[in-house]
């Protein structure tokens, strides 16, 4: 069993990346963290597709420049 620990501030919405499978919004880089262990949204444990995971990476990409 893996444990993730999420954070839940306010983020403005260049940092915001959601799991579009069930809709739960996440911190970019906390949830790329948790999706490289297992592709399931850290809340509820949907299955997220591999189309998600990389527009995580692409918001993460996109936000660092």
């Amino acid at each position: 069993i893996v444990f993730f620990t999420l954070d839940f501030f306010v983020f403005s919405s260049r940092q915001i990346s959601f799991a579009k499978e069930c809709g739960h919004n996440y911190h970019a880089l906390c949830v790329a963290s948790a999706f490289q262990i297992q592709q399931l949204c850290p809340l509820c444990r949907t299955a997220v597709s591999d189309g998600t995971c990389m527009e995580v990476v692409a918001e993460i990409n996109s936000s660092s420049g």
